[in-house]
């Protein structure tokens, strides 16, 4: 249970089931992980499993079969062990170690350079992977969406390292890339075979949804995990960043964050309404498109929905009263025992091996 009372959140959008095809990659998300050596111990082990990394993305994406969920699902694990990574490394002060292994996971994510870490080769696997038969273009959204994740990590580093808490509109805008929900946005297009010409996706209405439903999630996100956040020092969170500017409890603070979600869910639902007047009126208009994009944008609806039940399941956030005492215990009593901070793991840093690939 948290350490506050939970508000009741507005939630008008049906509830999504998971794709039937999540039982079937559960044994390739181990192994491929396992292959690329990302897990390191039990305790990363155990952390993963509270973290339901398959059923996350199997109801991200429920009209995926076997063969569209399998790539998503091994993202998906890659995301939140490197997630959890740096944020502890980030909260132990490993700044430098963890800026330089960013640099060729950005460098991977825009096709700069071949990368020498085993991370760095299963990113580099997965774009491989979801762009198979599409367009140079497509390639380039999904880098650029996966290294604005990654670009948050360092300014947050260094305004932990400064003692400084960003204030909420500088927030905001940094949580929107921070959650690393643009992706799996994007990914609707690929589960359903569709490739939305350019400018049907730019539409105001389809970035405005999707923009917010990544703030959305992040804002909800912050509620559920600001106790396992504040356990470890990290402080960017938008419920410890409104109670330290407020100066107000946690529970004042959750209460204007739920505020602050509810209307952002109002600002999404008012853009996924935009958008077929917006797709008619577009050059590249078809029946055709017009359909597809419609899918895509009921898609972004279905990504809402699912953080929604995805936070309010997953022993990640819910249990962090019963495991994390025990993890900080076994850890070093700042960082918990899955964590690997700050020098990171072996995979997480060069393979000397390969210092002959280009860079």
């Amino acid at each position: 249970m948290p350490s506050f009372t939970m508000p009741k959140f507005k939630m008008p959008l049906p509830e999504v089931k998971p794709s039937p095809a999540m039982d079937s990659v559960v044994e390739d998300m181990w192994e491929w992980a396992d292959r690329h050596h990302l897990i390191a111990g039990e305790a990363a082990r155990r952390h993963v499993v509270r973290t339901r990394p398959a059923w996350t993305t199997a109801v991200y994406l429920p009209l995926a079969d076997e063969e569209h969920l399998r790539i998503p699902n091994r993202f998906m694990i890659w995301a939140f062990i490197l997630d959890d990574n740096l944020d502890d490394s980030i909260s132990g002060g490993g700044i430098e170690a963890a800026a330089a292994f960013l640099d060729e996971l950005i460098a991977v994510c825009h096709a700069e350079r071949r990368p020498r870490t085993d991370t760095g080769r299963a990113l580099e696997e997965i774009f491989d992977g979801l762009s198979e038969g599409r367009s140079p273009q497509w390639r380039a959204l999904l880098g650029e969406s996966v290294a604005l994740w990654l670009n948050t990590f360092v300014p947050e580093a260094l305004a932990s390292r400064a003692g400084r808490v960003m204030t909420i509109e500088e927030f905001l805008p940094h949580r929107r890339n921070g959650v690393c929900e643009f992706i799996f946005a994007h990914l609707q297009e690929y589960v359903r075979g569709i490739e939305l010409p350019v400018a049907i996706r730019n539409l105001p209405a389809l970035r405005q949804a999707r923009e917010l439903a990544c703030e959305w999630t992040g804002l909800f996100n912050d509620i559920y995990s600001v106790d396992k956040e504040e356990s470890v020092g990290y402080m960017h969170n938008a419920v410890l960043v409104t109670r330290t500017h407020r100066r107000c409890s946690t529970q004042e603070a959750v209460d204007i964050v739920a505020a602050v979600v509810d209307g952002l869910l109002d600002q999404f639902l008012a853009a996924c309404a935009a958008a077929p007047a917006q797709i008619r009126a577009s050059a590249d208009y078809s029946p055709h498109v017009f359909a597809d994009a419609l899918e895509v944008v009921e898609g972004y609806q279905g990504l809402v929905r699912a953080n929604f039940d995805y936070h309010r399941s997953a022993a990640r956030y819910n249990d962090v009263a019963t495991y994390m005492p025990a993890a900080l215990a076994e850890g070093d009593g700042i960082r918990p025992d899955w964590s690997v901070a700050p020098a990171l793991t072996p995979a997480l840093l060069p393979d000397r091996s390969s210092a002959c690939v280009a860079r």
